[in-house]
């Protein structure tokens, strides 16, 4: 039986003799499986839930709740970006090199995901274009 302190360097061995790929792989798997990185994202959904209640057709695009609302809509995209990045790091796009797991984008709920942030990059990088 191993030693906690022995489980430790033997990880450490494997992470110094893992290829740059790998340790990518592995980086985006611990991030992605955390449970605080889950509930930091679910976090995040909360508040975009919440701008979706809070916006307004004919609020003032110059006013300053628009300004900060379209702020806060430019991290909370971001955030989804990163999540997005991290999973398909950590999973592979269309095939998983993990056994028993799917790739990224076999997932249903990872499908959804992909759109919305595919949606969410597109519509500010299009309002960006427009000078809105």
């Amino acid at each position: 039986m191993l030693k906690t302190y022995q489980k430790k360097l033997l990880l450490k061995q494997k992470w110094i003799n893992m290829n740059e790929t790998l340790k990518n792989r592995f980086f985006c798997l611990s991030w992605s499986l955390n449970m605080w990185f889950e509930n930091f994202i679910y976090f995040f959904i909360m508040c975009a839930m919440i701008m979706l209640i809070l916006d307004n057709p004919q609020l003032d695009p110059e006013s300053e709740m628009a300004r900060k609302m379209s702020k806060i809509d430019e991290v909370i995209s971001l955030v989804f970006f990163v999540e997005a990045i991290l999973r398909i790091g950590a999973l592979g796009f269309i095939n998983s090199s993990l056994p028993g797991k799917k790739g990224y984008i076999k997932s249903g709920q990872n499908k959804i995901d992909f759109f919305v942030c595919i949606v969410c990059d597109l519509t500010l990088i299009i309002a960006e274009k427009l000078g809105f």
